[in-house]
């Protein structure tokens, strides 16, 4: 188990544990029944995955996993994490900063999913949370975090653990508009981003999406959300 305990808004016992073969039917049914229950203008969010999708991310070893958190034993989230290798390769959507040592010094965090009727009880922080210490405990200094561009509680999850926007584009794989989150993992302070000196601030909504694709190739990083806005607040660093 990677950890437990109780819901801050329905006061149920979760439990965040580590996805086994035999778990990938549980992992593809969760993902279609949350594609299922979105809005139609949300369901491009998601692209329905196989319990075969889940089987072969498993195999990969080097610490490639899917994070699941069960209420009781009924599976309410969960979020897949994958860590390139030689022989499991991952694509970066342009733009998105690569560390020195290359991918292998990376943990992605993506096709994070939560039950429609567990939403609001902080579980996709929980997950972020967890997959942080988990790169730690695989040596990987990187974090992106692959989000829909348009899905701001994602965005704000993310953000708030210290995660910047640094590209935004289009994702064949999940037909979606994506923005990639990243950080240098850090024991110290988590919204180390915050104390950056900018030299410009742009609130932009996160509907506009050809807007936030200009803003971050124009070297603007997102920062922080404002949920009842559906707003994300881009900086431009100073040159110091």
């Amino acid at each position: 188990m990677i950890t437990s305990g109780t819901l801050a808004k329905s006061g149920k016992a979760y439990r965040l544990v580590y996805a086994q073969i035999p778990d990938t039917p549980v992992l593809a049914a969760l993902h279609e029944y949350v594609i299922a229950s979105l809005p139609a203008e949300e369901k491009t969010f998601m692209l329905p995955k196989p319990e075969s999708f889940f089987e072969y991310h498993l195999q990969q070893g080097a610490g490639n996993a899917v994070i699941s958190a069960y209420i009781e034993e009924r599976l309410v989230a969960k979020s897949i994490i994958l860590h390139p290798h030689e022989s499991y390769a991952y694509r970066p959507l342009e733009g998105t900063p690569l560390p020195p040592q290359g991918l292998s010094s990376v943990s992605v965090m993506q096709g994070t999913s939560v039950h429609p009727e567990y939403r609001g009880n902080g579980l996709m922080q929980i997950m972020v949370k967890a997959w942080q210490k988990h790169a730690a405990d695989h040596n990987r200094d990187y974090l992106i975090a692959e989000i829909e561009t348009r899905n701001v509680y994602s965005l704000k999850n993310f953000l708030d653990e210290g995660l910047s926007i640094v590209s935004a584009g289009y994702d064949p794989l999940d037909n979606a508009p994506v923005s990639i989150g990243y950080k240098k993992r850090s024991k110290f302070a988590v919204a180390t981003h915050l104390n950056i000196p900018t030299s410009d601030e742009i609130w932009c909504d996160v509907q506009d999406v050809e807007r936030i694709q200009q803003l971050v190739a124009a070297g603007y990083k997102g920062i922080s959300c404002d949920i009842k806005a559906g707003q994300v607040k881009y900086v431009k660093p100073a040159d110091i």
